[in-house]
């Protein structure tokens, strides 16, 4: 996390696709033992870098294929079929790897790594994007897509279990990626008030100005400890899902303040591409839109405190 706060914005776009799929790998070997899929292409990822990985959700029904002897059913799974698409897949056709959740049957999901090659596997177009343009987007498309039982991560039943340890990582990526790209908008505010003059002094000495930086200070100093205390309980081995919740609601709706305050201060210069404080505010705005929307981390906090509550 304090990594991607100091990353340049692309950058952080890759990594968060890359690094918040470590959660899934290591939540299959802590709690279910069946980590051979998982240490197999996270060792390739490293090995072969650039691997990119990609995580996303899917609720489709697995169908089988069942070997037929003697026209009898012999119970031994080797390839699941899986039927579905969808959209909105950071780095859909550019990652070389794509952790899926599927259905299994109409009551369980379960985990599957799936390779760029897999055949049943395409890609719709690249999507264009307000922002976020660093990271392509596409909708995932599986038709008769056959994927070895051996993929399989964890154990058949288990995906809803480890993709919820999976969003509480990304929460905290995307929260780290907030607070980073604030912390860098309230830098160029900074630097903007003490150069640019009006009035025969520098806009610094402004009051109405100093009251902005004063708030966008303590927000970006309230949403570090949200998400470095978030960080620290899950280095702790504790459950975060409230503290993740919490951080990436609060950080994400930090960083947009911040940066539409940083465009203000520098007025017209800050609508301009080349001052990029215009570019955070695009690349921001998903960030209420990711890993789950802001509306929905208020739910999560909501029922976790009443859980307290009783």
């Amino acid at each position: 996390l304090l990594m991607l706060k100091y990353l340049p914005l692309n950058l952080m776009h890759f990594f968060k696709s890359t690094l918040c799929h470590t959660p899934i790998f290591l939540s299959a070997r802590y709690f279910h033992g069946n980590f051979s899929p998982g240490s197999f292409f996270l060792s390739k990822a490293i090995s072969e870098c650039p691997k990119i990985l990609e995580l996303f959700i899917l609720y489709f029904l697995i169908k089988y294929f069942v070997n037929l002897i003697n026209d009898n059913i012999i119970p031994e799974i080797e390839t699941k079929i899986i039927n579905g698409t969808k959209s909105f897949i950071s780095g859909g056709g550019f990652s070389d790897i794509y952790v899926t959740m599927v259905k299994t049957d109409e009551n369980s999901i379960s985990t599957l790594v799936i390779e760029k090659d897999a055949e049943g596997l395409s890609f719709g177009s690249q999507e264009k994007k307000m922002g976020w343009n660093s990271q392509p987007t596409s909708q995932v498309i599986f038709e008769d897509c056959k994927v070895p039982v051996e993929n399989l991560i964890g154990t058949e039943g288990d995906g809803f279990k480890i993709a919820m340890m999976g969003l509480d990582g990304g929460r905290l990526n995307i929260a780290a990626c907030s607070l980073g790209t604030a912390q860098s908008a309230y830098d160029r505010a900074i630097q903007y008030v003490g150069e640019r003059e009006q009035f025969g002094k520098k806009i610094q000495e402004f009051q109405a100005l100093q009251f902005k930086l004063a708030d966008m200070a303590t927000s970006i100093q309230a949403s570090k400890l949200l998400v470095y205390h978030a960080a620290w309980l899950k280095d702790q081995g504790k459950g975060i899902n409230k503290e993740a919740a919490m951080a990436k609601l609060f950080a994400s709706e930090t960083a947009m303040n911040v940066t539409s305050e940083a465009i203000q201060i520098h007025g017209g210069y800050g609508y301009l591409s080349e001052y990029e404080v215009e570019r955070y505010v695009r690349d921001l705005r998903v960030h209420q839109i990711l890993e789950g929307t802001n509306e929905i981390m208020r739910v999560i906090i909501a029922r976790e405190i009443l859980k307290e509550n009783k």
